[in-house]
């Protein structure tokens, strides 16, 4: 028996008198057909991955905090088992960790004011209404009175 893939890379090469392809609309479909995925395998893994991250621990990451876990692992991941050391640090990535404390404390502070922003807007906007429901009350009496 040999691999599905082989048969078809066969059949696929077969060309004409003219070299041209025997089959090229075949050729398109069989290819298009090979990129499906053929079950849930690479999602699982996905989800395993995830479970790996997400801890008891670690349940309240944020999007981002379990992207960049996810990057890692699955860095570590392609580098292989007991080969992190072979990861190649740039500067790049140096200054990237050493600005990373003022980065998150500069988006805790940018969150804090849209939290701010948000309450006031709220706060606004309930006085707003309580003003017209006292205006409709004034008006409801001014009207039962005449």
């Amino acid at each position: 028996h040999h691999e599905v893939d082989f048969y078809w890379n066969k059949v696929l090469s077969i060309v004409q008198i003219n070299g041209y392809p025997k089959y090229p609309i075949l050729s398109k479909l069989v290819k298009n057909i090979f990129i499906i995925s053929h079950g849930n395998a690479d999602v699982e893994r996905g989800f395993s991955a995830n479970a790996n991250v997400l801890t008891e621990d670690r349940t309240l990451l944020s999007e981002k905090s379990i992207n960049g876990l996810r990057a890692i692992y699955d860095g570590v991941e392609f580098l292989g088992p007991g080969s992190v050391h072979k990861v190649q640090v740039s500067t790049a990535m140096i200054r990237a960790v050493q600005k990373s404390a003022a980065s998150y404390k500069e988006e805790l502070l940018k969150m804090k004011a849209l939290v701010a922003s948000q309450q006031k807007e709220s706060e606004l906007l309930q006085t707003a209404e309580l003003d017209k429901k006292k205006t409709n009350r004034r008006r409801t009496r001014a009207y039962d009175q005449v």
